[in-house]
C-alpha cells in the first residue's frame, strides 16, 4: 500500500516558490496525507546564503509554520 506523501518541500522562505499556505494547499489538491516543509537555513561565517531563511525572518517563519499546522 503507498501513502501520498511528500517530505520536501520548499517555499518561498527559502528557494520555492509558494507561500506556505500555497504549498499545503496544492499537497492536500493532489490528495498528500503527510508533507514536510524542509526550507534552506544556511548561516555561514559570511552570512546566509541568498537561497536561506534570513536570520532575521526566523521567528515570524517559525510562527507561519505554527499557525498553519493549528489550522
Amino acid at each position: 500500500m503507498r501513502i501520498p506523501v511528500n517530505y520536501h518541500t520548499h517555499t518561498k522562505w527559502s528557494d520555492g516558490k509558494g507561500s506556505p499556505e500555497d504549498v499545503i494547499r496544492e499537497a492536500l489538491s493532489k490528495g498528500l496525507e503527510e508533507m514536510a516543509i524542509t526550507d534552506h537555513l544556511t548561516i555561514l561565517p559570511r552570512g546566509p546564503e541568498p537561497y536561506s531563511i534570513k536570520p532575521e525572518e526566523i521567528e515570524r517563519y517559525l510562527d507561519t509554520i505554527d499557525e498553519l499546522a493549528d489550522r
